[in-house]
C-alpha cells in the first residue's frame, strides 16, 4: 500500500496553483483552485474494460477540487443574473439554449433542500455547513450552462454553443473535461507514479466510496490529492465528461468499430459505487434528450491553458 509521502508536495502545488481570473465589469470573480496541468501523450484506457490507444492533451487549468455548493450557490446566481435561468416551482429551468424535449429541468431545489436553498425569485443560497460538499444532482445540459455563467463572470469566452453544444473553437472559458483529459489528469499526467487509482494503490486512502463514504457526499479536499495536486478523482462523486456523439472505444474487441454513442459520460467512481480505478468510465443508458439529473454525478471543470480571448 502506498503511503501519504506526497501529500503535503502536492497539497502546496494546489495551494499554489490559485485560479487567475479576469474581473468582468460590474461582477465580482467566483474563484477556487486550479492546477495547471502540463499536457503530453498519453495511452488511454486499460485493455479490458477500455481498449489502450495514444491520445494528446494539450495544457490546461484543472479544478483542483470537484466544484462545490458553495462555488455552486454563486454560479446558479451569475445565471439567475444574466436571465440565463430562471425559477419556476421549486426548480431551476433554463431561459437559453436548445434544451431537451421532453425534460429541461436543471436542479429541483426540493430535492437538494439539504445543500440548497431558494431565497426569493432570482437568488439561491448555500446551506450553511454544505459549502465545501461536492455539488451534483445537476443535469449535464445544465453543468454547460452554468460553465458559461461562470466564464463570463470571470472576464472569460464561454466554451458551449447552447444550441449544438459543441465547444466553441478558441473559447478560453471552463468546460467539462473530454475522455481522454479526464483520465490524464486522474492517472496524474506527466508526473504520473502509476498507481491503480488517483493517487494511491489504496482506494481507500485517496476516495470516498460505499465502503467507507457512509451513504453521502463528504467535503472536497479531506483525503490525499493524485500526483498533480488534484483531489477527490477517485470517488466522491463521479465528473461528467464533455463527450456526446463521439466514438468511444469500450472493449478491446471494439478496437478499430468503435461505438457510436450519443450518450453523456461520466468518470471516476462516487460514494455509492464499489471502488473504480483511474481508467473507469460510464456511458448513461438514455439519450441526451432524457437526461435526467444524478445524486452521485458533479463537475469539475478545464480550461485551456495560454492565451485568453477576453469575451468583451
Amino acid at each position: 500500500m502506498k503511503k501519504k509521502v506526497m501529500f503535503a508536495v502536492a497539497f502546496a502545488a494546489a495551494s499554489l496553483a490559485a485560479i487567475f481570473v479576469l474581473r468582468a465589469a460590474g461582477r465580482e470573480p467566483i474563484a477556487f483552485d486550479e492546477v495547471l496541468v502540463a499536457g503530453g501523450i498519453a495511452v488511454i484506457g486499460n485493455d479490458a474494460d477500455c481498449s489502450k490507444y495514444e491520445a494528446t492533451v494539450g495544457d490546461l487549468y484543472v479544478s483542483a477540487h470537484e466544484i462545490t455548493w458553495g462555488a455552486m450557490a454563486r454560479i446558479i446566481n451569475a445565471a439567475l443574473d444574466k436571465k440565463y435561468v430562471e425559477i419556476r416551482n421549486g426548480k431551476i429551468l433554463p431561459r437559453v439554449g436548445l434544451f431537451p424535449q421532453y425534460y429541461d429541468v436543471i436542479i429541483e431545489i426540493e430535492k437538494n433542500a439539504d445543500v440548497l436553498v431558494a431565497r426569493s425569485g432570482d437568488e439561491v443560497a448555500c446551506r450553511e455547513g454544505a459549502e465545501s460538499l461536492p455539488a451534483s444532482n445537476i443535469s449535464w445540459y445544465g453543468m454547460a450552462l452554468f460553465c458559461n455563467a461562470l466564464s463570463e463572470a470571470n472576464g472569460l469566452a464561454p466554451c458551449y454553443d447552447l444550441q449544438s453544444w459543441d465547444v466553441v473553437k478558441g473559447a478560453d472559458g471552463y468546460r467539462m473535461p473530454t475522455f481522454e483529459e479526464w483520465e490524464y489528469a486522474a492517472r496524474g499526467g506527466a508526473k504520473s507514479r502509476g498507481y491503480a487509482y488517483a493517487g494511491s494503490d489504496d482506494s481507500l486512502e485517496v476516495g470516498w466510496f460505499a465502503e467507507n463514504s457512509g451513504g453521502g457526499t463528504h467535503p472536497v479536499g479531506r483525503l490525499p490529492p493524485n500526483e498533480l495536486g488534484l483531489y477527490d478523482m477517485s470517488g466522491n462523486v463521479h465528473e461528467f465528461c464533455t463527450e456526446t456523439f463521439k466514438p468511444v472505444i469500450t472493449s478491446a474487441r471494439t478496437k478499430g468499430s468503435a461505438l457510436q454513442t450519443s450518450n453523456r459520460i461520466w468518470r471516476g467512481g462516487s460514494y455509492a459505487s464499489d471502488t473504480v480505478g483511474t481508467y473507469y468510465f460510464r456511458q448513461n443508458i438514455n439519450n441526451p434528450e432524457y437526461y435526467f439529473p444524478f445524486p452521485d454525478v458533479g463537475l469539475r471543470t478545464v480550461r485551456a491553458a495560454g492565451g485568453r480571448k477576453r469575451r468583451e
